[in-house]
């Protein structure tokens, strides 16, 4: 169980039972992207990237967290992809107020479908409501980071 009372479930199971437990969670939440065996059992960027696009539109979740290129998938590349789920599973930490243990190279290659299954299940908020408090709102916004400065050369 994580701090503040938010129940989780434990990142254990095989790939199946990690398949079910997301079709379980998302699936009454959001209709797009299907909840497909074939997808959940080796998730694609892309259908991460739709599925927590989908639970934000659905709940307000993250709302506000992602902007510019991270709002387009087809247009990101290797880093920015780990980029974004970077910032998704340190959101989702900071919301449940605990540690998923995901790798997001390993989500972005394809590799442990099961702790992928595991973000997306957890990417859900809580019936509480919790997770769009105001102060975690906030944390969303200052994790962004400012753009680079321009270098200027004195001659």
């Amino acid at each position: 169980m994580a701090a503040a009372g938010l129940p989780l479930e434990p990142a254990v199971g095989d790939l199946a039972t990690m398949c079910e437990r997301t079709k379980a969670t998302l699936g009454s939440l959001i209709t797009r992207p299907p909840m497909k065996d074939k997808l959940l059992s080796r998730p694609p960027f892309r259908f991460i990237h739709d599925a927590v696009t989908a639970v934000t539109a659905a709940t307000g979740f993250l709302d506000g967290a992602f902007q510019g290129a991270e709002l387009k998938p087809k247009e990101m590349e290797r880093d920015e992809k780990h980029n974004y789920l970077t910032k998704l599973i340190s959101l989702v930490e900071r919301a449940t107020r605990s540690s998923l243990g995901v790798d997001p190279v390993n989500v972005a290659a394809g590799k442990e479908p099961e702790m992928t299954n595991y973000l997306l299940q957890v990417s859900r908020p809580r019936e509480n409501g919790r997770w769009n408090h105001p102060r975690l709102r906030r944390g969303l916004r200052r994790q962004v980071p400012p753009p680079p400065r321009a270098q200027c050369s004195r001659t």
